[in-house]
């Protein structure tokens, strides 16, 4: 995957070549991409909800009323998940919503997203600073990027600057190098990544 460098007036300075997996017939592309969303999106799930049991619930000390003569049903506690207040049967518990995936399966779901959208990414020529939210929208303007079109801005772990200005703009989303959600990469219409952040997601592609 050949990716085109571009300067601050969107001119093409040079070449960057990713290498990425594209040999895949498109069903099992297409099975790697539901994978690799799958376990992203799964991953992501806090599983904080939790439920008090019966036995948790405080009170319940006392039998509520006598066992005979009332007419009712027998109540041997207020905790009864029966009675408003009580106990949940079968409630929710935190827990882990993760599941195991082959890392060389993540990446090469991830590459092949990206190989997917390699006509319409571009890579910001490393010494650049955009440190403004108009900067960076005037810089997509000379790419002929309108403020309507999704983006993807893929950045290194230590670029806060550009995350920040890029992030500011409705129709930009920023992720870094660590993160690359497939939901996101697909559901966008252009990549722009930084050099720094291109060329660690490579290190990523060949090292790992």
């Amino acid at each position: 995957m050949k990716l085109n460098i571009i300067d601050i007036n969107g001119k093409v300075s040079g070449n960057l070549e990713m290498s990425v997996e594209s040999s895949k017939d498109v069903q099992e592309k297409s099975h790697l991409l539901y994978l690799v969303n799958k376990y992203q999106h799964a991953a992501l799930r806090q599983g904080s909800a939790s439920c008090l049991t019966r036995g948790e619930v405080r009170g319940g000390g006392r039998k509520p009323y006598k066992q005979k003569g009332t007419g009712g049903a027998r109540r041997g506690s207020n905790r009864t998940p029966l009675r408003v207040g009580g106990g949940v049967i079968f409630g929710p518990k935190p827990r882990s919503f993760a599941i195991e995936l082959n890392k060389n399966v993540l990446k090469l779901g991830i590459q092949i997203a990206l190989d997917a959208r390699s006509s319409s990414s571009y890579v910001l020529q490393h010494g650049i600073t955009l440190d403004k939210t108009k900067e960076f929208s005037d810089f997509l303007k000379k790419l002929n990027i309108s403020n309507v079109d999704k983006v993807l801005v893929v950045t290194s772990e230590d670029e806060d600057g550009i995350a920040r200005t890029a992030g500011n703009l409705s129709n930009v989303d920023v992720t870094t190098t660590s993160f690359l959600p497939i939901s996101v990469v697909m559901g966008v219409k252009y990549i722009v990544y930084t050099e720094s952040g291109a060329k660690a997601l490579q290190e990523w592609f060949d090292n790992e």
